[in-house]
């Protein structure tokens, strides 16, 4: 990591220059060395930079950056954070993960309704984080089979109905996007892929959620699984 002792040595966030923006994994909490440790270990592992926050509001948005695009990952620590009010901070093109969840929190399904992509608990190893954050990366959700039954019998029974009728008005354009995005592609990737501007493809996708009454990424890939 190029950056790390004269990081460390300032107490400034990690960062990498040389990386883009968008490709930093953002750990976001109260405790310095060990998310410090995290960001080292998942520097070394995967080969993205990592910054550190104090609180969610320290991470730039990335519907304001010109470069930016939707793979911005975000791991928040669950000890000294309030897991509901950074929820509705953060801007709803991140990859949103909690870390030291206690498993007794039941905070899990209202979480990945409102676009969490994953979870670790406090008795997880650094494997398991490892392994999740990999298959984040590449456009998976890490939620244990439990959690992702519940969330869909939850859901599907009050809203299947509606969903279904709203899905006979899709275009075909946006099922070829909504498609795209539950295979975990980026809007960037998304408007290379059909030769249209990123600005068009953020048009559609605003059209799509409003179509099938979602607001989020992840709650988009879910009913695309279940209805296209």
């Amino acid at each position: 990591m190029e950056n790390w002792e004269a990081s460390r040595a300032m107490g400034v966030p990690i960062y990498t220059s040389k990386k883009k923006l968008e490709e930093t994994i953002y750990i976001v909490g109260p405790m310095k060395v060990q998310n410090s440790l995290i960001a080292l270990y998942l520097e070394e592992s995967i080969g993205r930079s990592c910054a550190l926050a104090q609180s969610v509001a320290e991470i730039p948005d990335p519907n304001q950056e010109e470069e930016s695009e939707a793979k911005r990952l975000v791991l928040l620590d669950c000890v000294g954070n309030d897991v509901a009010v950074s929820l509705q901070k953060l801007s709803k093109d991140v990859m949103l993960c909690l870390f030291n969840l206690s498993p007794s929190s039941g905070i899990e399904e209202e979480s990945v309704a409102r676009g969490v992509r994953g979870f670790f608990y406090l008795e997880d190893s650094v494997e398991q984080l490892l392994n999740g954050v990999r298959a984040i990366l590449k456009g998976e959700v890490w939620l244990s089979r439990t959690i992702m039954t519940r969330f869909i019998l939850k859901n599907q029974r009050e809203r299947f109905s509606s969903l279904a009728r709203s899905g006979l008005r899709l275009t075909r354009r946006e099922k070829e996007i909504l498609t795209m995005i539950a295979e975990g592609a980026s809007n960037r990737e998304i408007a290379d892929k059909l030769f249209v501007s990123r600005h068009t493809v953020k048009t559609h996708i605003h059209n799509i959620f409003k179509k099938i009454n979602v607001s989020s990424r992840s709650q988009a890939a879910f009913w695309a699984v279940k209805n296209l």
